[in-house]
């Protein structure tokens, strides 16, 4: 899972890695910031972008939908996964 850490609604990029995990009976959650900053993807910043300041809850919901739905198929998102598979591989040693 990647998120973003904060508590304020806007078009940010996320910041941090999770990776949740059980070994026997242990449930492990571990975190890591990512190191280099992700780009924005166009089709989901033109969401935010056509917000009004009525409708900033929506924009807000929209936008983070795109973000779930786009960064899958997204080049960046492979790099994260592999990413994960390193911190999953630390708990498991």
């Amino acid at each position: 899972m990647i998120s973003i850490d904060g508590q304020d609604i806007g078009p940010f990029k996320p910041n941090t890695l999770y990776a949740l995990t059980t070994i026997e009976n242990n449930i492990y959650l571990i975190s890591k910031s990512i190191n280099q900053e992700l780009k924005g993807l166009e089709k989901c910043t033109a969401i935010w972008n056509n917000v009004d300041s009525a409708s900033e809850d929506e924009a807000w919901k929209n936008y983070c939908k795109c973000y779930h739905k786009e960064f899958e198929q997204h080049e960046q998102a492979q790099q994260l996964k592999r990413e994960i598979d390193k911190m999953l591989a630390l708990i498991v040693k």
